[in-house]
């Protein structure tokens, strides 16, 4: 076991406090977190809780390198892109490049992030067109994966996405309820949709049986009964 008095505490900008949340005393909404003082833990903690907390702490940020959840799988090409990607990793940490994840972040809503989404993927888009590029030549899903790299290093972006929805979902004055009811009686309805939504509705799929008359044999009747013998 190494010595604990051999290592260093933290920078001196580590926070004083760190209040760790327990996840199994807490509920959506309220957690309930322990605050623990950075200089404890450097001076007072025994030296077995010390090494522990290393540990685990390294553990965790060496797990979470940079595209850590694209690498799956055991082949030995895997294997050695996430040695490699994890050997990089820590070459980055020791020169001082970290960025904690989440670390200052209120928690965003689905809808915040799916309008941020939706802001990553133009940029993303107009990037390619910019490179003159086709988008049509790229796959949906690349370029998805691309708009949330963008969105890592844009956290600006859900800023904008929450300004985007404000403007949206802003409780409507008397004038603006007013031109959305005229918008919508403006609108004329399609009686050929209506009548084949209301058909669907009301009369299922010929072609698909329920499970009951699926099971079922169909009765012939007497005179068709008849008509089969004769014709033996």
């Amino acid at each position: 076991m190494t010595d604990a008095t051999q290592i260093e505490a933290g920078p001196a900008q580590a926070p004083v406090v760190f209040d760790i949340k327990i996840t199994k005393a807490s509920v959506k909404g309220k957690d309930f977190t322990i605050p623990v003082s950075a200089a404890w833990i450097a001076n007072e903690a025994s030296p077995e809780l010390y090494e522990e907390i290393i540990r685990r702490g390294m553990e965790y940020v060496l797990n979470h390198f940079p595209g850590v959840s694209k690498i799956t799988g055991k082949e030995e090409a895997t294997l050695a892109a996430a040695q490699k990607a994890a050997s990089d990793y820590w070459t980055e940490l020791q020169s001082g490049k970290f960025k904690a994840k989440g670390k200052g972040k209120s928690k965003v809503s689905g809808a915040v992030k799916t309008e941020a989404m939706r802001l990553a993927r133009a940029l993303v888009k107009q990037a390619i067109k910019d490179a003159g590029k086709k988008i049509s030549h790229y796959d949906a899903k690349d370029i998805t994966e691309a708009a949330k790299s963008v969105l890592d290093e844009r956290p600006d972006l859900l800023v904008q996405a929450e300004e985007n929805l404000a403007k949206v979902l802003k409780p409507q004055d008397d004038a603006s309820v007013g031109l959305l009811k005229s918008a919508v009686a403006s609108i004329a309805v399609n009686p050929v949709k209506v009548a084949k939504a209301n058909a669907k509705k009301a009369k299922p799929d010929a072609g698909v049986l329920s499970a009951a008359k699926a099971g079922q044999v169909k009765q012939r009747s007497k005179g068709e009964g008849a008509s089969q013998q004769a014709r033996h």
